[in-house]
This record gives structure tokens, C-alpha cells and sequence, in this order.
């Protein structure tokens, strides 16, 4: 379902707020000493809190999350729903306005914000897609600088190109059959074939993820039904659903590789 966008200013608001602070580094490994220096980096630390999150230089501009999701939040004035998920140094906005502009069909599109201050991520914003109940990120372009409200501006301008590219994606990755063989050729033009382990390979799956596909491969295809690129990708989402993550946005993370990887595709294939 999601919240309503006064439930995630009230979530962006619990967010934890970050300083950065001096590091001292102790002149010996005796543990009596008591001569520090101090470096020339500097650490950035949750308030109240001790653990650093990262080492940064001086220049470094901290950037608080609220200071990031709440103006993009603001610049929308229709009624959105979304969801927010964060963990350490990390936290992500993913946000759906009631916009006519932004449907397509039973296809929802909205944004979604990412920054971090354990410097894992820059700051991010892209599109994203409802589909079937399953949200698809959508690469950005560049990363992005600027007023955080304007970000949401600019990017509505490049929504046409987008929808573009997604209707490609789930227009013609069903037309991918996947097969075991090497070289199979197609006598429909609008078919192609695509090797198992070269699609697994480009996924760098792992063993175990290889293997459970594998194993729907040859169960769908027993009976002489087609396993699509589309398919391949959607069980390979469904069995990243099903993973114990330490948090939702390790999860939001590893789910943004896998569409990352999935429009990739979309580009090597020339669609």
C-alpha cells in the first residue's frame, strides 16, 4: 500500500541526523599513551552515536537526508504514495505522484531518491515502474547536482524517453527464448535465441541462484513451453524477494543492481 506523503515527511523527519567530527590517531601502539594527533581527515558520525560511518575530507558537504527527500517531496503538490527505507549510513525514497502523465496503461511510474553519507552512494534520482506489483528502477543517465527540488523538474522532462524504453523491455524480452543449445536460429524473424549460460553468466548469478533457475528452467520447459529473457529475469527477481536481508534497503539495493543489470541487457541486445 504505501504512505501518504504527510506519513513520510513524519518518516524523513525520524531519519537520523549526521555531523562530522575531528580524528585523533594515537602517536604508539602502547596502549598508555595518551599523545594523539590529530589527522586530516574527518569522520562522519550519527549524533549521539559513535560509530563513524565514513572518513572524509574537509570539503566534504554533509548532506542530511531530510535536507535531500523532503524538498523533492515538496515540489510535487498532488498526493503521492511511497516508501522509505534506510539502514546506517544509507536511506532511499521511492515515491509514485497521482499524475496522469505518469501512467501508462496498468504501469505506474514515480522516482526514487538514494544518498548516503557512509559514501556508498552519491546522491541519485531515477525513475522507477509499478509493474505487476513489482517495482523496476530505472538507470539514471548522469548523477545529478543542484537544488534537491529542482531534480524532480528536470526529470520529469525525460518521462517520453522512458516510457520508451521501458514498453521496449517488456514488449521484447518475451521474444528471447532461452535455450541450452548454442547457435539456435529462429525461423520466425521475430523470435531469437539466447543461450542459458550466457545470460546467467552476464548476471554473475552464483552457484546457488544458477542452480535454482536452472531447475524452473527445465520445469517450465519439460513440456515443451518457452522460457523467455523476461521470465528469466522475473524469477531471478522473485528469488531475490525471497532472500533474508539485513534490512529493506539491502534488499532495495540488490534489486536496483538486478534492473541495472536487466536495461543493460536491454542495451547489449541492441533493442
Amino acid at each position: 500500500m504505501g504512505f501518504n506523503k504527510q506519513e513520510l515527511r513524519e518518516k524523513i523527519n525520524k531519519l537520523p541526523l549526521f555531523e562530522k567530527r575531528d580524528v585523533f590517531v594515537a602517536n604508539s601502539t602502547d596502549e598508555y599513551e595518551i599523545e594523539k594527533t590529530k589527522q586530516f581527515q574527518e569522520a562522519i558520525c550519527e549524533v549521539g552515536k559513535n560509530k563513524a560511518w565514513a572518513y572524509v575530507t574537509p570539503n566534504y558537504k554533509l548532506l542530511q537526508f531530510n535536507e535531500l527527500f523532503t524538498p523533492i517531496l515538496d515540489s510535487i503538490q498532488e498526493e503521492v504514495t511511497g516508501f522509505l527505507v534506510s539502514h546506517g549510513g544509507f536511506a532511499a525514497l521511492k515515491f509514485f505522484p497521482e499524475i496522469d502523465q505518469l501512467r501508462e496503461g496498468n504501469d505506474q511510474f514515480g522516482l526514487i531518491a538514494m544518498n548516503s553519507v557512509d559514501k556508498s552512494s552519491s546522491i541519485v534520482v531515477k525513475f522507477c515502474v509499478k509493474h505487476d506489483e513489482r517495482y523496476f528502477t530505472i538507470p539514471s543517465r548522469k548523477p545529478h547536482t543542484g537544488k534537491a527540488a529542482d531534480l524532480t523538474k528536470n526529470y520529469i522532462k525525460f518521462l517520453g524517453t522512458v516510457k520508451e524504453t521501458w514498453k521496449t523491455v517488456i514488449n521484447k524480452f518475451p521474444n528471447y527464448h532461452i535455450t541450452y543449445e548454442e547457435g539456435k536460429i529462429s525461423e520466425d524473424e521475430d523470435i531469437h535465441y539466447l543461450q542459458f549460460k550466457s545470460v546467467a553468466d552476464k548476471l554473475k548469478l552464483g552457484v546457488r541462484m544458477d542452480k535454482k533457475v536452472r531447475e524452473y528452467y527445465e520445469q517450465i520447459t519439460l513440456d515443451d513451453e518457452t522460457f523467455s529473457l523476461w521470465d528469466f529475469f522475473m524469477k531471478v527477481f522473485e528469488l531475490i524477494e525471497d532472500l533474508n536481508f539485513k534490512s529493506d534497503a539491502h534488499k532495495e539495493r540488490r534489486i536496483d543492481v538486478l534492473c541495472k543489470k536487466l536495461f543493460e541487457y536491454s542495451m547489449i541486445l541492441e533493442l
